[in-house]
């Protein structure tokens, strides 16, 4: 029975990496077309979760995790912002995984 998790933590586990990868994507594709320019930590970040560094170190999970309902919390402020908090956002999981020993900071 050490081994059981139930059904509701292992969806909502699998939902979140579903949508963080989705956010990255959504991420990466912004930068190549020009509309965020400049991250240098987002775009760390979005390497590192697209290498799936976070399989390595999953206990960043629960950091990004509460991290991204934060950051969700406190939304955009308006749609013109919404570059601006993608952005930002990338950058903040990028100090979670840095503080949480998840990636070395260069």
């Amino acid at each position: 029975m050490n081994d059981y998790i139930a059904f509701e933590i292992e969806k909502e586990a699998c939902d979140f990496i579903e949508f963080m990868t989705d956010d990255v994507n959504l991420f990466r594709l912004c930068t190549k077309q020009g509309f965020i320019k400049n991250c240098e930590k987002g775009d760390k970040f979005a390497a590192w979760w697209s290498f799936k560094r976070y399989e390595k170190f999953p206990h960043s999970l629960v950091f990004l995790y509460e991290k991204r309902n934060e950051l969700l919390e406190k939304g955009i402020g308006d749609l013109q912002d919404a570059f601006m908090f993608m952005a930002w956002c990338m950058t903040e999981y990028f100090d979670v995984i840095v503080e949480t020993g998840a990636c070395e900071n260069e």
